[in-house]
């Protein structure tokens, strides 16, 4: 009777364009790779048997760069020919791991929150969202991160409660908080409604012993911070 020997796993055939690509990918960590190949390879897995080339370029063309395809609302994605509910949930489920990834980051022990962490997280969130959102972070008494909350506004307004914002930061067991929200048009420049915004926030988180640390506005490529600006009413 022979004795059964361990078999030797052999390396995976690589086969026409995508193998090589796939291969190129794994023995590179993507080094010397352009942008539209590396959202070919992410293209590639939802949309099976078909070059997906010519959709990697457009999308860039469409979107200016690799950030814009990534953060575009699934709306804008299915107006692309070639996109359907596939790659549009892809992308959307990368935003949401990206998110979820940053927050776990933020949750470090020791790790206090700081305002380019904010503004990462605030734009992987609303990506080129037509609508403003108010994202309130929850601070405990040395600054480090609780968790958040988003409340959802119109394409130039936002409807925001004060006395919610305080019962959600009471209930997060809060000591402070951080207010960020986007502009839709791209300019972050703060309006007079979101400088009545923060005082109105500052007034009525104080009231329940809790202090507003800043209100960020995010941008497209600028952000500006009324704590970092002095802005405060």
């Amino acid at each position: 009777m022979k004795e059964d020997r361990p078999q030797k796993l052999r390396p995976a055939t690589v086969v026409g364009h995508r193998g090589r690509l796939r291969a190129k990918f794994l023995t590179s960590n993507a080094t010397g790779f352009y942008d539209y190949e590396l959202l070919e390879l992410l293209l590639m897995y939802a949309i099976p048997r078909k070059d997906v080339k010519p959709l990697a370029k457009t999308l860039l063309a469409k979107f200016d760069s690799l950030r814009g395809v990534l953060e575009a609302s699934p709306e804008e994605l299915r107006n692309v020919s070639g996109i359907g509910e596939c790659v549009t949930a892809l992308f959307l489920l990368f935003r949401v791991l990206s998110v979820r990834s940053m927050e776990e980051e933020m949750r470090k022990p020791g790790l206090v929150l700081d305002l380019e962490s904010v503004v990462r997280l605030v734009r992987m969130k609303t990506g080129n969202l037509r609508k403003e959102m108010l994202s309130v972070f929850f601070l405990d008494n040395q600054n480090h991160f609780l968790g958040q909350q988003s409340i959802e506004g119109t394409v130039d307004h936002m409807v925001v409660y004060p006395r919610e914002v305080s019962r959600a930061a009471i209930t997060a067991n809060a000591s402070a908080v951080v207010v960020a929200h986007n502009h839709p048009s791209g300019v972050a420049e703060p309006s007079p409604e979101d400088r009545n915004l923060t005082a109105v926030l500052s007034n009525a988180l104080k009231a329940n012993g809790i202090r507003l640390i800043d209100h960020v506005i995010v941008g497209a490529n600028e952000y500006f911070s009324f704590q970092s600006n002095r802005a405060f009413q």
